[in-house]
C-alpha cells in the first residue's frame, strides 16, 4: 500500500513543534523506498538501537509521491552521530539509504 501523505494539518504541526525544539539535532536520510512511511521508518531505526523523536518524509506538492527522503530527530548530537554512522549504507526495503546530518534551519 503506498504511503499517504500527510495533511497540511499535520505538516504545520510538525513543523512548530521542530522550532520548538532546535536544539534536537536532525538527520537527513535519502534513497529511501517510494512506500516507505513514518512509522515504517521510525520503527526501522529504533530496531537498530536508535530512538528517534520524529520523522518526516518529503512529498511532492502536486503527485503527493514521496520524494524518498525524510529528515528525523533525534534527542541527542551523540545519537545522532551514532546513528548516523550505524545506519548510512544500510539496507532498506531493497534501498542502500544514505544518512547524513542534516543542514540547519531545515525546517
Amino acid at each position: 500500500m503506498p504511503a499517504t501523505p500527510p495533511h497540511n494539518d499535520d505538516e504545520i504541526r510538525f513543523n512548530k513543534e521542530s522550532r520548538s525544539e532546535e536544539s534536537k539535532p536532525i538527520l537527513y536520510l535519502a534513497n529511501l523506498d517510494y512506500e516507505i512511511d513514518e512509522l515504517t521508518l521510525m520503527k526501522f531505526i529504533n530496531l537498530n538501537g536508535f530512538n528517534p523523536i520524529r520523522a518526516k518524509i518529503l512529498y511532492d506538492r502536486e503527485s503527493r509521491r514521496s520524494k524518498g527522503c525524510a529528515f528525523v530527530q533525534m534527542s541527542t548530537m551523540k545519537e545522532a552521530l551514532d546513528a548516523s554512522n550505524s545506519l548510512n549504507k544500510q539496507d532498506l526495503h531493497g534501498r542502500e539509504i544514505s544518512v547524513r546530518q542534516a543542514n540547519t534551519g531545515v525546517y
